[in-house]
């Protein structure tokens, strides 16, 4: 991030990730729900 910055030529870090770095989406957790529902449809 630092590198990022410099080269860019923002004073701080927080500018940098404002702009250039993706938030992860996180979402709840389906995984059991999903599993379940398509063992039940998949017979």
């Amino acid at each position: 991030m630092e590198a990022a910055r410099d080269q860019l030529g923002h004073a701080d870090t927080a500018i940098t990730a404002k702009h250039y770095v993706e938030c992860a989406h996180k979402g709840p957790a389906a995984a059991a729900v999903l599993d379940a529902f398509f063992a039940e449809n998949s017979e």
